[in-house]
């Protein structure tokens, strides 16, 4: 008798540490920051080996973009800078997944930050085996407006 109330309160206890943990991992959200120097058209994070883990959940991304120098131009503004997530499929034999995009006007003034954000709604991995790995790409149409930038800010789910 005394061994099946141990078993049942194990197993109470199990399942109420099981209920725990999968609330808490719905109730919190992981964030991850990131940044980036675009001294021409285009930045590429897996190119450049930096991506995120994320878990499965709403994905935003938030942050601010700016001039940080000039070069020689007749543009008297920086050119459009389009923003976006991919979820790496870690395959060369699988196209990468376009989580979504936005695209934000720099300034021409110096070290003035312009925000941005956006939502890109519920991600999951494609199967059990990935882990979630996330890059971002950032692109204007051409590096000969002059105008570098650095971009801040984070990318998280929840």
């Amino acid at each position: 008798m005394k061994r099946l109330k141990v078993i049942r309160f194990l197993i109470t206890s199990s399942i109420i540490t099981s209920m725990i943990i999968v609330m808490s991992t719905s109730i919190f959200s992981v964030t991850t920051g990131f940044s980036f120097t675009m001294d021409y058209e285009y930045v590429n994070g897996k190119n450049n080996g930096i991506t995120y883990t994320l878990p499965d959940g709403i994905m935003t991304i938030n942050g601010n973009i700016w001039v940080y120098s000039k070069d020689q131009t007749t543009y008297p503004n920086p050119l459009p800078v389009t923003i976006e997530v991919w979820d790496d499929d870690g395959s060369i034999f699988n196209p990468d997944d376009f989580i979504g995009s936005l695209t934000v006007q720099p300034v021409s003034t110096l070290d003035q930050k312009v925000p941005f954000n956006s939502n890109f709604g519920y991600v999951s991995p494609d199967d059990e085996n990935d882990p979630g790995e996330y890059y971002i790409v950032a692109k204007k149409s051409s590096y000969a407006d002059g105008y570098n930038l650095k971009g801040l800010g984070t990318l998280s789910t929840n």
